[in-house]
């Protein structure tokens, strides 16, 4: 019983975020999310080029 009694008495110190927050926190991690998706696009298709440049074969 008494972990329950120290589980409920940590919530209480717990710091929520504003619903205000959780939104900017959302937008932030969507857009980086986004961001990381197009580098990682772009250096794929970078290296594709580079590959069928490199090592085109004639047939």
């Amino acid at each position: 019983m008494k972990y329950f009694k120290d589980a409920r008495a940590e919530f209480k110190k717990v710091v929520w975020p504003t619903p205000k927050e959780t939104t900017n926190n959302t937008i932030v991690v969507l857009i980086m999310c986004a961001l990381a998706a197009v580098a990682i696009f772009g250096m794929d298709s970078l290296f594709g080029l580079l590959n069928g440049l490199l090592f085109h074969q004639v047939s």
